[in-house]
């Protein structure tokens, strides 16, 4: 009889060892559901950048920029506990520090559809190398841009000065740790959860390739030969042939067609070689102006002081002369002039006078 008590009291401990293990498991929290997913496209993708340092090609990191890693996270607990106290989360991107906190905070995670944070990147991602990434598709570009107006061992530094920026599809590893708390007494569950997301890779462009383009050689300025200034000169008397009385007044009427503004300068030239004083005739633009009147007066011959041919042609005029107009300058390539033939036939039928002009 007196065994009988402490197995009875044995029985009491076990009965209660029992009810608090099965109490405990029936109030142990669980991870409900855990989803972790890239957003679409590249909107909310991280962004590297990456630079040179010799204008050769693509070959650092820039550590100190701080870019935001978006995931869409879907995170539920069996039991949340008060105030969602039961939640703890911890957001993990492979390659990245994060520079802050993680968003949303534990409360909030039942609340939101993503999850975010501030990195920097660091590197150290066996799968995925930005450097390599640029400089991959820089190959890639000049290889397909062959009909670059540059030598070949010369077409990668057009893309290294401007650079340009490359989308990688799932290039970062992120994982999510859900932790879900007991909300009295039991235990706690937890739950990883890992995927890719897409990434963009800016190769930032470098000053430093620009000056290893050769420089085009300077393309020989096209000389542009105008035409010459005067292209038509018309110089005609008022009566070409003269037959009245002496002395006989003839005009001169002359004009000058330039394809250009310019300064022509001209002379009247007789068939005895007098000349003219140089004249100057103005051109604001291309066209024909006329010239400075000139006159030619032929007096009744005197036969005591002109000299009389043998043998005078019958009905041959008495004086058969001409006076020229003459470009001076400019200098042209074909010279320029018009000859004015007169003649003079008078009633008295007088030798050849001597012309005073």
């Amino acid at each position: 009889m007196e065994l009988t008590k402490p197995l009875k009291g044995m029985g009491i401990l076990l009965f209660l060892l029992v009810f608090i293990f099965t109490s405990a498991e029936v109030m142990a929290n669980k991870v409900k559901k855990l989803e972790l997913s890239s957003p679409q496209g590249f909107d909310k993708a991280p962004v590297i950048k990456v630079y040179s340092t010799d204008g050769e090609k693509w070959g650092a990191i820039d550590t100190n920029h701080i870019t935001k890693v978006t995931a869409n996270l879907y995170a539920r607990c069996k039991w949340e506990g008060k105030g969602n106290k039961a939640y703890k989360g911890k957001f993990y991107v492979t390659g990245f520090t994060l520079d802050g906190s993680v968003d949303p905070a534990n409360f909030l995670i039942p609340h939101r559809k993503t999850v975010s944070g501030n990195y920097a990147y660091h590197g150290n991602d066996e799968n995925f190398n930005p450097v390599k990434v640029c400089n991959q598709e820089l190959d890639k570009k000049v290889a397909q841009n062959g009909d670059l107006k540059i030598d070949k061992q010369y077409r990668k530094y057009p893309f290294l000065e401007k650079g340009f920026t490359v989308n990688k599809v799932s290039a970062v590893r992120a994982s999510y740790h859900l932790t879900c708390k007991p909300t009295g007494a039991g235990f706690t569950d937890f739950k990883d959860k890992t995927t890719f997301l897409n990434a963009k890779v800016k190769c930032l462009g470098t000053p430093l390739a620009k000056d290893k383009i050769p420089k085009p050689k300077p393309k020989m300025a096209k000389v542009m030969l105008l035409p010459d200034l005067v292209n038509k000169v018309s110089f005609k008397p008022s009566i070409a042939n003269y037959v009245g009385k002496c002395p006989a007044s003839i005009d001169f009427h002359g004009k000058i067609t330039a394809t250009r503004p310019g300064e022509v300068k001209y002379q009247y030239v007789a068939k005895d070689g007098g000349k003219s004083p140089v004249f100057t005739l103005k051109f604001d633009k291309a066209g024909t102006k006329a010239t400075g009147k000139w006159h030619e007066t032929v007096s009744k011959p005197d036969k005591t002081k002109s000299f009389i041919s043998k043998g005078p042609k019958t009905n041959a005029p008495d004086v058969s002369d001409w006076w020229r107009l003459k470009i001076v300058s400019p200098e042209m390539k074909k010279a320029q002039a018009s000859t004015a033939k007169y003649t003079v036939t008078c009633q008295d039928k007088p030798t050849r006078a001597i012309l005073k002009r």
